[in-house]
């Protein structure tokens, strides 16, 4: 014996009877037997919104528009310290005149010490003062081998 799937569509406005049976029609044939209960909310824009035992799927113009991944670059600032709106201003205004837009990602990290460090896609521009240290870290133990 196959078990009732509760659904729960939410739609924009009322569906008339044919839009309801031909729903349920496709319902039945995707996942088996169902019973599905309908519910309107003006608040849906475009599409609809249905719960399939308590797994949501967003069919909404809404929904839709929030899964897009954003096509800008990814600029990742890290700095050891949290930057004023100013600064984070002034950051993307330079880094937005060399790249154009882009969506930031900004992180504190206590352990850079001091400085910032800019990674826009895979090009890296290390200012901190941890990185600093690395370089030179790296230089004397050149010249210590050499």
């Amino acid at each position: 014996m196959t078990q009732k799937k509760e659904i729960l569509i939410v739609t924009p406005q009322v569906l008339s009877a044919a839009q309801k049976s031909g729903l349920t029609a496709l319902l039945v044939q995707k996942i088996g037997t169902v019973t599905p209960k309908y519910l309107v909310d003006p608040a849906i824009v475009g599409g609809l919104k249905i719960t399939i035992n308590g797994q949501e799927l967003d069919g909404s113009l809404l929904g839709e528009v929030q899964n897009l991944q954003s096509q800008l670059p990814i600029v990742s600032v890290t700095t050891a310290v949290e930057l004023t709106s100013a600064e984070q201003a002034e950051i993307e205004k330079i880094v937005n005149k060399k790249i154009g837009s882009a969506e930031y990602k900004i992180t504190v990290d206590p352990s850079v010490l001091g400085g910032i460090k800019i990674v826009i896609d895979s090009q890296e521009f290390d200012g901190t003062l941890k990185g600093k240290l690395q370089t030179l870290r790296q230089v004397l133990l050149k010249k210590v081998a050499a």
